[in-house]
């Protein structure tokens, strides 16, 4: 019952009272890879990497090993600057065959982390990527947008840039 009374603070953005019931919940049943997960993802959340780290090693030990697992693994990850592994992970994920994956997700983190990286024509080539996965499902562009802009400065090309942040600018606006 505290995992679900963990789950239900959780839908209501209350993280550290789902956390407060996730750890009760554990003490229950260390045996549950989902609970693990659950557990990560709000340290995650909570911008506690390291602690997500450990509980995602849980969840694997205990075997999962989905998209969603190695989403969230690369997510950690990279929380901790750790951007070559995280990239690994997010590479791992996407190419799971699994239908939960989240392909626009993974190649804009794959961006984020290349450009912290400072490869920048990688990066802009899997956000180019994310963008038209989000156009195609009618979502937002903004975030993919603003780190395209972003790119774009780093390789010198002022002209995409001011491009793409005139359009994350624009769908901001909207």
């Amino acid at each position: 019952i505290n995992d679900e009374i963990g789950h239900c603070y959780k839908k209501k953005g209350d993280m550290k009272k789902a956390l407060e019931f996730y750890l009760i919940a554990e003490k229950d049943n260390k045996k549950d890879p989902y609970l693990m997960s659950d557990i990560t993802w709000i340290y995650d959340g909570l911008g506690q990497y390291e602690e997500g780290l450990k509980y995602i090693k849980k969840a694997v030990k205990l075997g999962r090993d989905d998209a969603w697992l190695n989403e969230e693994y690369g997510a950690c990850l990279a929380g901790l600057d750790r951007y070559e592994e995280a990239i690994e992970k997010y590479k791992y994920a996407l190419n799971l065959d699994d239908e939960e994956k989240d392909e626009a997700y993974i190649y804009s983190q794959l961006g984020l982390c290349n450009r912290n990286l400072e490869r920048y024509e990688e990066a802009i080539k899997v956000l180019l990527e994310s963008r038209q996965i989000s156009i195609d499902k009618n979502d937002v562009v903004d975030g993919e947008d603003f780190e395209l802009a972003y790119c774009y400065i780093g390789i010198g090309d002022k002209e995409n840039a001011q491009k793409y942040l005139d359009s994350a600018r624009d769908s901001v606006t909207q």
